[in-house]
């Protein structure tokens, strides 16, 4: 998991977040899980992600910070608050067959002046990864119903874990 192997080739901040998000996605060998526990809001045991086998949404959102930062892009997080269900999403680490709606009581995503969420995959019909996406074209790819709060102000990592 290198942000410089998968950012090596990419000339723009935007092209660099990219591959970071993809190789987060398909290189990083995790799987969903909620809850967690590795990450606050402003705080990330990134240890603690790194020897897991899975991870939840603000994990892979502060990860994609950590990754970002490391490289001199200036990453954050962000929450997406209330409690909604998506349209089929494929969360990483499941095979192409596992296309679902899923439930969540808020949602984490990494942010670089737009959505960059490597969590999942959205749109079945012709799947993308959020890459540098407006939070309403996300919200129109991802969102089915309930309570949707996208005010949340993107946050930096204050502490991170190393060990």
């Amino acid at each position: 998991m290198d942000a410089t192997t998968w950012a090596e080739n990419e000339t723009t901040a935007v092209a660099a977040a990219t591959e970071i998000t993809h190789g987060i996605y398909f290189q990083s060998y995790k799987g969903y899980s909620e809850g967690s526990g590795l990450s606050g809001n402003t705080e990330f045991n990134l240890w603690g992600f790194y020897n897991a086998d899975t991870g939840d949404c603000r994990d892979f959102a502060n990860f994609f910070q950590v990754l970002c930062d490391s490289i001199g892009i200036e990453g954050k997080s962000k929450a997406i608050g209330g409690t909604f269900t998506t349209k089929e999403i494929l969360l990483i680490g499941l095979g192409p067959s596992d296309w679902e709606e899923k439930d969540f009581a808020n949602h984490g995503i990494g942010w670089y002046n737009n959505v960059y969420d490597a969590m999942l995959k959205l749109n079945k019909d012709s799947p993308l990864i959020a890459t540098n996406l407006t939070l309403a074209t996300y919200k129109g790819y991802l969102y089915k119903s309930g309570t949707w709060n996208d005010t949340q102000t993107p946050w930096n990592l204050t502490r991170v874990d190393y060990q």
